[in-house]
Order: C-alpha cells, then structure tokens, then sequence
C-alpha cells in the first residue's frame, strides 16, 4: 500500500508540472510588451524640441503622439519637417512644459509589440 501513494504523489507531482510548464510557455508566446525606440533630442523653448530621424523613423513619430521621457509621458505635434539628405529633423511642439534634467537627451517612442519569447531570443542573438 506504500509503494501505491509514494507512486500517486510522483504521478501526481509529475501531472502538475507538466501542467504549469505548459502554461508558463504559453503565457510566454501570448503575452505582449512594448518595444521602444530612442532618439537624440535638442531642447530648443520650454514648449519645443527638435528631434534627427531617418525617413523611416518619420512614419513612427506621425502615427504616435506620444513619447517617453524620464518615466513621464509627453504629448506632441509636429509642427516643422526639415529634409536633409537622409535625414529629417523634425520640430515637435509640446503640450507641457519640458525641461531636459541633466545630460539625459533621449527620448523614447512605442514602436510595436513583441511576445516575451521574441524578445528573450532577440536578446540572445545581440550579445
């Protein structure tokens, strides 16, 4: 009769983890987070800020009307575009007032959602 529970608890024990390690990998590949992009920033007034992207990165600064920047959320418009070669500098106007704190000059933009598995393997093949 021993020999019976001590193999119950083992199965039973087994059953379980096989069980939340599926769902642990599961969670892994559904659940989504930010990425962000960082840009270099010049404070030109208290209400405006210059911002050097590729002509990619445009199309991201006209979808969002956001950004990040020391753990605050900035609203924006733009209001200028400058073209250069290959690049744009873009002129944003600000709803708050900003203040750049220290040496700190970036900003961060949402890009797109990645899962938790994604992100891991992309961290792994940067290094």
């Amino acid at each position: 009769m021993k020999n019976y529970r001590k193999k119950s608890l083992l199965n039973l024990f087994f059953v379980t983890t096989f069980v939340l390690l599926f769902i642990f990998f599961y969670l892994l590949n559904t659940v989504k987070l930010w990425t962000f992009n960082s840009y270099n920033m010049a404070l030109v007034d208290d209400n405006y800020i210059k911002v050097v992207v590729t002509l990619d990165d445009t199309l991201l600064f006209q979808d969002n009307n956001f950004f990040y920047y020391d753990n605050k959320k900035f609203l924006y418009k733009i209001e200028n575009k400058e073209k250069l070669e290959d690049e744009v500098i873009l002129t944003l106007k600000l709803e708050d007032n900003f203040k750049i704190d220290g040496d700190d000059t970036t900003l961060l933009l949402p890009n797109i959602k990645k899962s938790i598995f994604s992100l891991i393997i992309d961290s792994w093949r940067s290094k």
